[in-house]
């Protein structure tokens, strides 16, 4: 309504200097973008660290790189690849922890066992 009122009050096709153009103004459109919460997806860095230093660093290293690759997705808004690599770093972790408990306790049965058999 008011765009009317406006547009007969003005004349529009006066030129200024003798040169006229066009000139088009749009507005933006509202749009579905979708929404992923960012809590929905764990980037595993803390674990990662953790693995790589106190588990077993073959397969912690790649569990940080994925959990950096998660970070990255995860700030470029990329959701396809968020999960993708949120996947791969939680099985590197896992592979993690459970070889690196595992020699942990084969260190200590082996140490005992020797100190069992070398006191006597």
């Amino acid at each position: 309504m008011q765009s009317q009122q406006y547009s007969s009050q003005y004349n529009h096709n006066q030129s200024y200097g003798g040169n006229s153009q066009s000139v088009i103004v749009t507005q933006p459109t509202p749009g579905v973008v979708p929404v992923v919460p960012q809590s929905q997806y764990r980037d595993w860095m803390i674990i990662s660290i953790l693995v790589l230093v106190f588990c077993f660093w073959p397969t912690g290293i790649p569990a940080v790189i994925y959990s950096k690759k998660t970070n990255n997705a995860i700030r470029d808004g990329d959701w396809a690849h968020v999960s993708i690599y949120t996947k791969h770093a939680k099985t590197f972790v896992i592979i993690s922890l459970i070889v690196g408990i595992s020699l942990i306790v084969i260190s200590i049965v082996v140490r005992v066992v020797l100190t069992i058999l070398f006191s006597s």
